[in-house]
């Protein structure tokens, strides 16, 4: 699977969702502006990381719904995790799964490729100098 995150293809984005989800809403993705908002804040971290426009292409995020509950809590819930993935100026939706939580919250793991990895460690290193003894 591999969906644009666009207005245009929201009908298809939920679609999917509605699929994996069945009947869960709760604490699940059920909307496609959710799936917008997360490509809007990934997209926000990969700018406040210094990552540049054209070294973006292939971070992914990984993100599964739902809040932290009570320590009271005891039932398990029906959540979901979307994975997006940077293209060459877009994001796209590429898996989305069904995930079950306890109490815990859902998560998000930002994933980069090795090459912006070493962009970025080499773009800190030249903000310091280690004194040798």
């Amino acid at each position: 699977m591999k969906i644009k995150v666009s207005d245009g293809n929201n009908w298809q984005i939920e679609a999917t969702l509605r699929q994996v989800n069945g009947t869960s809403e709760q604490h699940a993705f059920s909307e496609y502006e959710e799936i917008k908002q997360m490509a809007a804040w990934v997209e926000g971290m990969l700018e406040i990381l210094g990552l540049p426009l054209s070294k973006r292409a292939g971070a992914t995020l990984v993100s599964t719904s739902g809040s932290s509950m009570p320590n009271s809590y005891k039932g398990k819930r029906n959540a979901t995790t979307a994975t997006i993935l940077r293209g060459a100026n877009d994001w796209f939706l590429i898996d989305v799964k069904r995930a079950t939580l306890y109490k815990e919250a859902g998560k998000d793991a930002l994933v980069l490729t090795t090459d912006q990895d070493e962009y970025l460690v080499a773009k800190l290193r030249a903000k310091y100098s280690v004194r040798t003894p």
